[in-house]
């Protein structure tokens, strides 16, 4: 399978009078808009494609990396790296609904060991929800970076794996540094989309396989005309399947990118 990534736009998202100056974590929603998370303020935001705030969610906390929309119960999740917590809200009110600690999941015990000696600020930081089983993924940024399954009514872990054991790698960090920021699925190629903000690139994960099958770096224009420059701290990913589009959202920059995915298998 072979998977590029062909750079179509950009735009900024920066809205110091809303809060948003650090965005990390991004999902679509059923209408289309786009939900991002910044870690230094206590709401969540909607986009709309040119990444403009729509609307915002008060949140009873901040210090959120990443977000999920789960179509079949209206929510958004958002996770909290510090405590490793997900924050559930009602889409309809803007309400925060549930909390939940990952250490308090059945069978979080096959998962302990990834979190027992981890350092400050690698926890989780990124969730996306799969429309094949109404699952949920989450991701762990790094010391060591792991990838988490759960149930989609956020009670279990269903397995979990080192993502240095997948298949990942990068010419220029050790794969143990190698970190891991965000997720989204590509459900009709049944991969997950996770990006890593130190090797600004994307890994396409196999959820058949349980194997890395490609990736592609994430790069923007440069100053010069032709010349490419990476994405600095890419923090969230969303696709749409309807038009096979990548959106890739930065806290460095606070700037949303958008890709056309080419895959050929």
């Amino acid at each position: 399978m072979e998977i590029s990534l062909q750079f179509t736009e950009l735009h900024s998202v920066k809205n110091k009078a809303q809060g948003l100056t650090e965005p990390s974590g991004l999902t679509l929603d059923a209408n289309g808009g786009l939900w991002t998370v910044s870690d230094d303020t206590a709401k969540l935001f909607l986009l709309d494609r040119q990444g403009q705030v729509l609307k915002s969610i008060d949140a009873p906390a901040s210090g959120f990396e990443g977000v999920a929309y789960d179509p079949e119960h209206r929510r958004l999740i958002a996770v909290k790296e510090e405590s490793n917590a997900f924050f559930i809200f009602d889409l309809a009110s803007g309400e925060p609904v549930a909390q939940r600690r990952l250490s308090d999941f059945e069978d979080f015990a096959q998962s302990a060991t990834f979190f027992s000696q981890t350092k400050e600020n690698k926890g989780l930081e990124g969730i996306a929800w799969n429309p094949a089983d109404a699952s949920i993924y989450a991701i762990k940024e790094g010391d060591p970076g792991v990838l988490l399954h759960l149930s989609g009514d956020l009670s279990k872990v269903i397995s979990s794996v080192k993502l240095a054991e997948t298949g990942v790698s990068d010419d220029d960090i050790a794969l143990d540094d190698i970190d891991y920021s965000g997720l989204t699925v590509i459900p009709e190629h049944n991969l997950l989309a996770i990006v890593s903000d130190k090797a600004a690139r994307i890994y396409f994960y196999d959820l058949t396989s349980g194997r890395v099958k490609s990736s592609a770096a994430l790069t923007k224009p440069g100053k010069k005309p032709g010349k490419l420059k990476p994405v600095r701290k890419a923090e969230g990913v969303a696709y749409d399947p309807t038009s096979q589009t990548l959106y890739v959202i930065s806290d460095k920059d606070a700037e949303l990118y958008v890709y056309k995915v080419v895959i050929s298998e």
